[in-house]
């Protein structure tokens, strides 16, 4: 993979999963940081909203429902 894929806005992208969660600040919808979890003890994921900035961690883990 060159330099160029690897720090793409694509590669960025997947990273980030849009939940079915809304944003305590402005109601719309949050994503979940897959490429980080936070190593507290239980382990804390992170979530963000694009929209106004809003960032937070959680020890749930969201999970995508059927």
């Amino acid at each position: 993979m060159k330099w160029e894929e690897f720090n793409s806005d694509l590669a960025v992208a997947k990273r980030y999963v849009l939940t079915d969660i809304q944003c305590p600040v402005c109601g719309e919808r949050i994503y979940m940081d897959t490429g980080m979890v936070l190593t507290t003890f239980p382990e804390q994921y992170q979530y963000e909203c694009v929209h106004c900035g809003w960032y937070g961690g959680s020890h749930r883990k969201w999970e995508a429902k059927p």
